[in-house]
């Protein structure tokens, strides 16, 4: 299936009131918090801090649910005491298998989301300026082009 690209998702989800779920406390680019992609779907939380145990104190996991089925969407997010502990994880889990499935395990990136501002305002606000319109460098305007182009073709090739 084809999907938006991650930034316009996740201000899609803001809009709606729908909040990622990353659990109490957790920094989604500390380097202690991971991603943890592909876990089937009977796996629980408890499975997750169970595999990611061995390698150091987890602080708090969360799989977000999605609010129609109920169920995880198919990722969690493990926050680790330290640095070092969450990197030797992504070592160590990153391509094992857990319950017949092979997970994806790196260090979670920032959301796109900062703050309550929809994404596409730090844009206009780059492209106005003083309530003039500014003009837009030729190399910005072919970025969004190929862009736009690259996900149109991923969309047509699935």
């Amino acid at each position: 299936r084809c999907r938006a690209p991650v930034r316009f998702r996740l201000a899609l989800r803001a809009a709606s009131g729908i909040v990622p779920v990353l659990g109490i406390g957790m920094a989604a680019n500390d380097k202690k918090t991971l991603y943890v992609g592909g876990p089937e779907d009977t796996v629980t939380a408890e499975n997750i801090r169970a595999a990611f145990v061995p390698f150091g104190e987890v602080v708090d996991v969360g799989m977000p649910i999605d609010q129609t089925t109920q169920k995880h969407r198919g990722f969690a997010f493990v926050q680790f005491e330290s640095v070092e502990d969450a990197a030797d994880a992504v070592d160590n889990m990153d391509g094992a298998e857990l319950f017949g499935r092979v997970l994806k395990v790196n260090v979670s990136k920032p959301s796109a989301m900062k703050g309550n501002r929809p994404v596409w305002e730090t844009d206009a606000d780059n492209f106005y300026e003083h309530g003039e319109k500014q003009e837009v460098e030729a190399e910005q305007v072919e970025r969004w082009r190929n862009s736009a182009q690259g996900q149109e073709a991923a969309c047509k090739l699935e």
